[in-house]
Order: C-alpha cells, then structure tokens, then sequence
C-alpha cells in the first residue's frame, strides 16, 4: 500500500466554545482516567486556556467541529462546564484515515492511550482502512512488535479487557497468553477478577493460570457428584492411588471428624459427630449455590476441597 503522509496543513485558527466540539466519532481513547481529566481541567483553568491549539475538523453541521487531536482537552474543557474559556482551536482538512493515523503519532507525545484503545485503533486502521502493520509502522513510527502485542489484547474477553483498559491488569504479552491459555471463558474471567483484585504481577498471572490449566486437566475426566468438595477433599487426602472416581470409605472421614471433637475444650454435649454433621453440610450447600459448578475442573481451583483434605490429614494416617 502507498504510505499517505499526515496532512498538517491548516485552515487558521479560531476560539471556539466547548459546547461546539464534539468527541471524534473514531477517537483513539476509550478509557478517560478521572486524575488526567482533573489534572488537565486544572491546567486549562491556570492557564485561562489550551496553550496548544486542539486539531479539529467540520464535522457537517453547521458551526460544529470534531476534535481530531485533543480529546482529552475536550474532557478537562467539559469538567470546568461553564467555567471554562474559549479554546484555541486549528481547523485542518484531513481525510479519515490522516485522522486517525494522526491520533496515534500526537497520543504517544502526550498521555499514552490505554493499550486497548490503542489495539481498536490498530484493528480499526488495519481491518476499515486496508492498512498493514507496516503500513502503520511506517505512518506513525510504532514498533511492530507493539503493533501485535496490542492487537492479541483482542482476544480476550470483553471482561478482561476492561481490567487491561483501566489498568487493573497488565497489558504485557506473557499475561495475554496465560490467560488465553485458559480455553475455558468462564473460569479465564473469574481468574482474571480475582488477580486484579490481588493487583498481581505478571510472574504471579502467568503462575496462576498455568496452576489452574493443571487443575483443570487432571479433574477433567473426574465425574463430581453430591458435594464435589467432599470427594476431591477425600480424594486428595487418600493419596493418588484412590482413583478419584472411587468412592472412599467414610469410616475414615467420620474417624476424622470424631478425633476432632474429642480434642475440643469446649463441648458440652455428647453428640455423635456434630463436627463433621456441620462440615458436610455446609459443603454441601456451598457446592449446590456454586455459580460455576458447571465447569470442567473448576472444582479443583475451589479452596473448600483443601480445607477438607486438612480436616482428615490433621486426623494422622489416612492411607490405612
């Protein structure tokens, strides 16, 4: 393809109202972070004005321009409402796709996009406008290595890249392809919350995902009835030379809850097991109200089984 050279050309320059500046349709950003937004209403507002002219373009209603280059402005303007002055404004005259490849070259000099607005913008140059990523390398200076790295932030899901846009989750390339390791979209999502959560480094994502991948392939095959937390507790108490579709005798779970209710200070009663009666409840109606039961191998990353295979190990020797 032809490479297009930015047209900066303009048609002078103009003080125009916020109320007659709309949000470019294509804009680069998605996401406007509230301390950027406040940080530049403050600085228009010392300033009594944009020191640099914002880019616009005639939008075609009369009087009325969209911002190709200052969007953000265009957001600290809006915060100061009727506080705030005329902006200085260059009219250019640019076709759609000098637009958006401008966007990208006056978005790295001043606040980096969040890398999910810049992989739509990547997607939007390449899919709408037959650019390659070469192309845009060539327009815009990018590496293509950026190019592709943000582009595979695509792949997730729409949740997940939610937590990305809004910096709860790392846009690094090791933890888009942990996660899309995860073949599951369910299980990947919750993950995902749970780590953003934590604030997790990327070492710690790509260890949790691979952990969970394991857990999910060796219960793959595990048919879980009743209270899945009681058979894979039971299971992974045993040892794995039970097969986890085997049923474990519950003499030895009950042993376990009755050695422990002989230790307790505190028992008035003599009651059989009232221990475990209260234990296998509850797993029970914890498995039962579980919103991802349903899925493959979730059962496996679920906490309540390793509670369960320490109320019968804390017993002793469970392989008899």
């Amino acid at each position: 393809m032809k490479k297009k050279k930015i047209n900066t050309s303009g048609g002078g320059l103009l003080y125009l109202s916020q109320d007659v500046l709309l949000t470019h349709p294509k804009k680069l950003r998605r996401f406007y972070p509230e301390n950027q937004v406040r940080e530049m209403a403050d600085s228009i507002r010392a300033a009594k004005g944009v020191l640099q002219a914002l880019r616009v373009v005639a939008n075609g209603r009369k009087g009325k321009y969209c911002v190709v280059d200052g969007n953000m402005r265009l957001a600290g303007a809006r915060a100061l409402g009727k506080d705030c002055p005329p902006l200085k404004c260059e009219i250019v005259k640019e076709s759609e796709v000098e637009q958006l490849l401008a966007m990208l070259v006056t978005a790295k000099i001043r606040y980096d996009p969040d890398p999910i607005s810049e992989a739509l913008h990547y997607k939007r140059l390449i899919e709408e406008e037959g650019y390659t990523a070469s192309d845009i390398k060539g327009a815009t200076g990018v590496c293509l290595k950026t190019i592709d790295t943000r582009r595979k932030l695509l792949e997730l899901d729409p949740e997940i890249q939610e937590l990305v846009g809004n910096h709860r989750l790392p846009s690094d390339f090791r933890a888009t392809e942990a996660f899309l390791s995860i073949k599951n979209s369910k299980a990947r999502v919750k993950l995902a919350e749970r780590l953003a959560r934590a604030g997790s480094t990327v070492k710690a994502i790509v260890a949790s995902c691979q952990r969970l991948v394991a857990r999910m392939e060796a219960h793959a095959r595990v048919e879980h009835k009743g209270a899945p937390s009681l058979t894979l507790g039971k299971h992974r108490a045993f040892g794995k030379s039970v097969s986890p579709a085997a049923s474990v005798p519950l003499t030895k779970v009950r042993k376990a809850a009755a050695e422990m209710c002989k230790k307790c200070d505190i028992r008035m009663k003599a009651a059989p097991e009232p221990a475990w009666t209260l234990v296998s409840h509850a797993a029970e109606d914890t498995c039962r109200e579980c919103n991802v039961r349903d899925i493959k191998g979730s059962c496996g990353e679920c906490p309540g089984v390793d509670i369960i295979r320490r109320l019968i190990v804390a017993v002793g020797d469970n392989r008899s």
